[in-house]
């Protein structure tokens, strides 16, 4: 379209629209006919310029061969390595124990008690000691009492140096304790006092392919009872006790014997205790056989001894899901 052409345009449409204004201004009362534009005619060149295209049918693709898939995902798989686990606490429970206490406390009736403890160490010993007393003034008349105790004990882990029980456990101790009641449920309730002493030791360990274990005690017990006049009774027990016991174990059977021995005098009375017997057990599957067989001898304190064979056979077996044999 050439540049005449444009402004004839222009101006014909400008002078439609101002013919237009004026006639509405005039007639807006009344019904106003439809505007006639006057004929006019447009000339001019212009070339479009668009491109011809022919539209092509789509096509599947080609197949990949066999070293293009490789090249994608690899044969050889590549084995992802698992990130390394979180180290574990070096502190599971982060709790110090402590080398003592003491404790204490007072209540009605003139109710007291006290407690102390403590532990040390001296190379290869733990010492262990302990002391304490309970007082009870009593709720009622002669109901009072007042007990009291002391303990001593030891642990030492033997040095592989020494012979037979090198690398063992050897625990001792020795037991105070004292005791002052009355009977207070009688008229004139007499006074009764107990004591008692204890003392031990304890050592287990191995030795060329045996375990061992054995230990011996000696305990005292002293009984006093009196009135107000004089002394009623006294009594005591005295008591000497060891023993030893051996296991040899192995895949599918023990093997092993002990021995315990007792002596005791009650009032100037004594009486004997003695057992040695052997013990053997076999085990197949989730089945078991233990038996032993031995020799036991006693006295009483009239002074008559009985001897006897002690035998002893325990078999355990599941017999189905829900019964089991012993």
């Amino acid at each position: 379209m050439n540049v005449k052409t444009t402004i004839a345009l222009f101006f014909f449409v400008s002078l439609a629209f101002a013919n237009a204004q004026e006639g509405v201004k005039e007639n807006r009362e009344e019904n106003s006919s439809p505007i006639e534009l006057p004929n006019f005619i447009i000339e001019g060149k212009a070339d479009a310029n668009v491109k011809s295209g022919v539209k092509k049918e789509p096509k599947k693709p080609r197949k990949l061969t066999r070293k293009e898939l490789d090249s994608i995902n690899a044969p050889q798989k590549t084995q992802i390595e698992l990130l390394p686990p979180e180290n574990l606490p070096e502190n599971v429970a982060d709790k110090k124990l402590k080398n003592g206490y003491a404790e204490a406390g007072f209540g009605r009736f003139t109710a007291a008690n006290a407690e102390l403890a403590y532990r040390w160490r001296k190379n290869e010993y733990d010492f262990y000691g302990k002391a304490g007393f309970d007082y009870f003034g009593g709720h009622i008349k002669n109901a009072d009492y007042a007990k009291s105790f002391l303990s001593f004990k030891t642990n030492y882990l033997a040095p592989e140096k020494f012979f037979v029980f090198g690398g063992s456990l050897t625990r001792s101790y020795i037991n105070l304790s004292s005791a002052n009641y009355k009977l207070y449920a009688v008229d004139n309730p007499p006074e009764r006092e107990a004591k008692k002493i204890e003392v031990g030791v304890e050592s287990e360990g191995s030795f060329e392919g045996a375990n061992f274990k054995t230990g011996a005690t000696a305990s005292s017990v002293q009984f006093s009872q009196k009135d107000s006049v004089a002394s009623l009774s006294n009594a005591f027990d005295h008591r000497l006790e060891g023993y030893l016991a051996i296991e040899n174990p192995a895949s599918d059977y023990d093997l092993g014997g002990e021995a315990k021995i007792a002596l005791e005098n009650l009032r100037g009375d004594g009486t004997l205790f003695f057992e040695a017997k052997a013990k053997g057990a076999l085990k197949i599957g989730n089945r078991s056989l233990k038996g032993a067989l031995g020799f036991q001898t006693g006295a009483n304190s009239s002074g008559e001894v009985r001897n006897a064979i002690a035998f002893e056979l325990d078999l355990a077996a599941p017999i189905n899901e829900s019964l089991y044999l012993k």
